[in-house]
């Protein structure tokens, strides 16, 4: 027999079967349960049979259904050996991919129990159960498959690509605790392929300076506890009453959870943000622990600075001394972000932050367009902030404060750096229309020249 007749001889026995199998694939798809539970015990060589084209079995075919299909995923298991519950489709799912994809946590507990090697079974592009099961933003099956997946063996999760894609779902889902468990298991994951400093830096929601809360919900976010799910052991008798202390504020606060929903919101948004912090501190110190320090934190400031999140700023300014110096490409610092995206907590931490020479060298640079932060001050602001404000003469109030902020500023630092541009910041402005900011410009730029000329002859008459 020539091996072209072979090849359809098989061709035509899978298609048998595939006809053969139908009853119970569509037993499965239409969650027919007990139909499919008596068509595997009248013929036990269908629990590891192909189904379909895309080489199912009915193992993975009920996960892929999700957590319905659990108890005939069970009565499947106790029929199955443990190579048939590792079987793979065309694509390399097992059927732990497809529960982990789903967030069956109980579907991936009775897979486990059953054949354990499933969590370092790769598919055909490489992704683990775990994750898939990050990339779908399922957290609890996350931290179950984290607990169960080896690195001691290959693939290893945390390393190579492997890592850089679990870091990067972990980031895309903000689950920042996690990312920090990947982190102090595998350091290099803080630049490995990506960098998740710049993802956090671009996402000013994930921060307390990035949330708009009212008076209401900014109380409320005061009064929130850390965490009340998890209250440490007591060690001794102070600790103990600590402890006592805090699961009944803890219990509390799950009462008016119950009765207040909007409460919880509230904890949630605040256990974000602390993740989110504390992610920022781990990953500045791996990254600035690192030899290409000032590449991998330089863009990261800049986009911090950029989106308004002066946790990021601040935690960067106070690990490394050089980190006012980074400049983008059209030579603007943090500095000059700042204040071309109107963030005042961002531009406080910066000038707060930094030496009296420090300071000066910034205020003074100039960009490549010879634009110092007057000038950046002097034009329009972007036009997201000036939708923040609802009116045009509240918008024209605003940007007159945040112009008198700069010119004191600069006004601390030089007097005379502040008359020589005076008349190009003033044309800027009247160009952008401010022309109450531009008169404003003026009367304190006389000011300053008048009190300079004063304080001048003041020191003549004393040497005289």
């Amino acid at each position: 027999m020539s091996s072209s007749d072979s090849s359809s001889d098989n061709e035509a026995a899978e298609e048998t079967d595939l006809i053969y199998y139908l009853p119970l694939q569509r037993a499965i798809r239409k969650d027919e349960w007990d139909v499919a539970t008596r068509f595997v015990e009248a013929d036990p060589d269908a629990v590891g049979a192909i189904l379909s084209a895309e080489a199912e079995t009915p193992l993975i075919l009920a996960a892929k259904q999700g957590p319905r299909s659990n108890h005939f995923l069970a009565r499947l298991l106790e029929l199955m050996t443990p190579d048939q519950v590792a079987q793979r489709d065309n694509t390399g799912t097992t059927a732990l991919h497809a529960a982990a994809m789903h967030g069956n946590i109980s579907g991936v507990q009775l897979l486990l129990r059953s054949q354990p090697a499933l969590t370092n079974i790769p598919n055909k592009v490489g992704d683990l159960p775990l994750h898939l099961a990050a990339a779908h933003g399922h957290r609890k099956t996350v931290r179950f498959l984290f607990g169960l997946t080896r690195y001691d063996v290959e693939p290893n999760p945390y390393q190579g690509g492997h890592g850089a894609a679990l870091m990067r779902y972990a980031m895309n889902a903000r689950f920042y605790d996690i990312a920090i468990s990947i982190l102090q298991r595998h350091p290099t994951s803080a630049w490995q392929g990506f960098s998740p400093l710049d993802v956090l830096a671009q996402e000013p929601s994930a921060f307390r300076s990035g949330s708009k809360l009212n008076t209401l919900q900014h109380l409320l976010y005061s009064c929130v506890p850390m965490e009340i799910e998890n209250v440490p052991l007591a060690v001794n008798g102070d600790d103990a009453e600590n402890t006592v202390s805090q699961k009944l504020y803890a219990t509390l606060w799950k009462f008016l959870e119950i009765i207040v929903p909007h409460m919880k919101s509230i904890r949630v948004t605040k256990s974000l943000h602390c993740q989110a912090v504390q992610l920022v501190k781990c990953l500045c110190e791996k990254l600035l622990n690192s030899s290409d320090a000032d590449k991998r934190c330089s863009r990261s400031i800049r986009l911090a600075a950029k989106f308004g999140i002066d946790e990021i700023v601040g935690e960067i300014l106070g690990r490394s001394s050089y980190a006012h110096t980074f400049f983008d490409e059209d030579g603007r610092s943090a500095l000059h972000l700042a204040v071309m995206y109107r963030h005042e907590n961002v531009f406080n931490s910066i000038v707060n932050g930094l030496s009296a020479g420090n300071r000066k060298f910034l205020l003074e640079s100039l960009d490549n367009k010879g634009n110092n932060i007057l000038h950046l001050a002097g034009y329009r602001a972007q036009q997201q902030q000036l939708d923040l404000v609802s009116s045009a003469v509240l918008q024209m109030q605003h940007e007159l404060q945040w112009f008198k902020v700069n010119v004191v500023t600069c006004l601390n630092v030089s007097t005379s750096f502040f008359s020589v541009d005076c008349v190009r910041v003033t044309y800027t402005l009247k160009v952008e229309g401010y022309l109450g900011v531009a008169y404003t410009l003026l009367s304190m730029s006389l000011r300053a020249v008048l009190d300079n000329t004063t304080d001048a002859s003041t020191d003549c008459k004393r040497k005289a």
